[in-house]
């Protein structure tokens, strides 16, 4: 009689421990699904209102001056930026999924989608010189702009700034191959590889022409990253 008494019981715990394991189950595989689901959700909405949005703005800047329009929109758990000075009005959303791979992004007619780009590529001028500046939210690097420039090599970087602490470092960068650092001035031209700002990352390539060498010089500077990436492509020794 005893046998039979326990039997049941042991047999209803285990049928409890089963269903809390399923419940468990279910609850970590549909929860953050289901999480992910309202992301994607929210962020295609979010495209929609920009749509929306930009078809406005293009229909007032259609009809002239004096045109207006007024417009209700509909932002929960996002921020929208209008910046007069860029010439730029954005949504920044946060999601707890990753719907978009980092530092990317995709350009839609007048519009964009965007994740982890808060670069900047643009011109400017410096101590009375055309420049270049790369910049992200901790750095900020000043190119001389050049187009076939007779100059040495450690001339191209002028300024770079550590924008926490408003520091500017105090420090010269130079580039040379091998032992021909003593090779005379070159001819150099540096380009933007894309202008703009939100950017996945900001890039400019300096083309260095010597007497006995010819290669690339790439300067990147990547959405939240803390340093500077200075790398050589194509190198052709004459």
């Amino acid at each position: 009689m005893e046998k039979r008494g326990v039997s049941p019981l042991i047999s209803a715990i285990m049928y409890l421990i089963i269903s809390i394991i399923v419940v468990g189950i279910i609850l970590n595989t549909a929860v953050p699904f289901l999480a992910n689901l309202n992301d994607v959700t929210s962020v295609n909405k979010s495209q929609d209102l920009m749509v929306q949005l930009n078809q406005t703005i293009s229909d007032v800047a259609s009809e002239g001056t004096n045109s207006a329009r007024s417009i209700t929109l509909s932002i929960r758990d996002s921020t929208v930026t209008v910046d007069g000075d860029k010439e730029l009005v954005y949504l920044e959303k946060k999601t707890g999924a990753d719907i978009i791979a980092s530092r990317f992004r995709k350009d839609i007619d007048a519009r964009f989608i965007a994740s982890e780009s808060r670069a900047s590529a643009y011109k400017t001028v410096f101590n009375g010189r055309d420049a270049i500046v790369l910049e992200n939210d901790r750095w900020k690097a000043t190119l001389l702009e050049l187009d076939k420039n007779n100059l040495s090599t450690d001339q191209i970087i002028q300024e770079i700034v550590f924008k926490p602490q408003d520091k500017t470092l105090q420090a010269s960068v130079d580039f040379y191959l091998d032992d021909l650092q003593n090779d005379s001035d070159k001819n150099v031209t540096t380009t933007i590889v894309r202008e703009g700002y939100l950017l996945p990352r900001a890039e400019a390539i300096a083309s260095i022409q010597g007497e006995t060498y010819d290669y690339n010089v790439h300067f990147v500077l990547e959405s939240g990253a803390d340093f500077l990436r200075v790398y050589a492509t194509g190198v052709d020794f004459q």
